[in-house]
């Protein structure tokens, strides 16, 4: 009866050891974009190879946060870039709190007074990129690491035209892969456009 005892809670051991990789591995299944859409505009004038300033840090809607103030912006046009999306540089708003009223106050500006502000020699950028963080959930994958599932809104701003191209994606991955798969999913609906 103890050699029995004692094989049944080795068993059990086992089997708990056995469940963080197991559940891990189910996790990866639901990874991945979970929507893509287009809000308003038309996708297929965004061009790959285009001259994009990304505006950061991106603003947050309520209940919404960044794990670090601006990283998404630095990181999402660092990769553009190396994923030779698009030719990206990175412009920074001074004041966090009026994130929205400054995006506003940038789209109404003349194009000379944009191309101050942004500091730009060369002319205007063919478009200027604009993040929102809709909402943000992180858990811990057992085996795996920091999974994040994030909303974004992406306003692509055309500022000759005055018009956007706004895209809302929602994606799930792991934190050091979710805007990798975000770019992705980019490249592929402009490939289809």
């Amino acid at each position: 009866m103890k050699y029995f005892r004692t094989l049944l809670v080795l068993a059990l051991l086992f089997i708990l050891a056995g469940c963080g990789p197991i559940i891990g591995q189910l996790m990866r299944m639901s990874e991945g974009i979970k929507d893509f859409t287009v809000v308003s505009g038309n996708l297929g004038t965004v061009k790959p190879g285009m001259d994009i300033v990304v505006v950061g840090p991106f603003d947050l809607k309520e209940g919404a946060y960044s794990i670090a103030r601006g990283d998404e912006a630095v990181i999402l046009a660092d990769k553009l870039k190396r994923h030779h999306l698009f030719d990206t540089e990175i412009y920074f708003l001074r004041k966090y709190g009026t994130l929205t009223k400054d995006i506003m106050e940038m789209k109404s500006e003349s194009a000379a007074k944009l191309q101050k502000r942004l500091g730009r020699d060369g002319g205007l950028p063919d478009l200027i990129l604009f993040g929102t963080i809709v909402s943000r959930d992180t858990i811990v994958a057992p085996t795996r690491g920091l999974i994040t599932e994030v909303k974004f809104l992406l306003d692509f701003y055309d500022p000759a035209q005055k018009s956007s191209v706004v895209v809302e994606i929602t994606v799930r991955d792991l934190f050091r892969d979710y805007i990798d798969t975000v770019i992705e999913e980019l490249q592929n609906r402009m490939k289809a456009k």
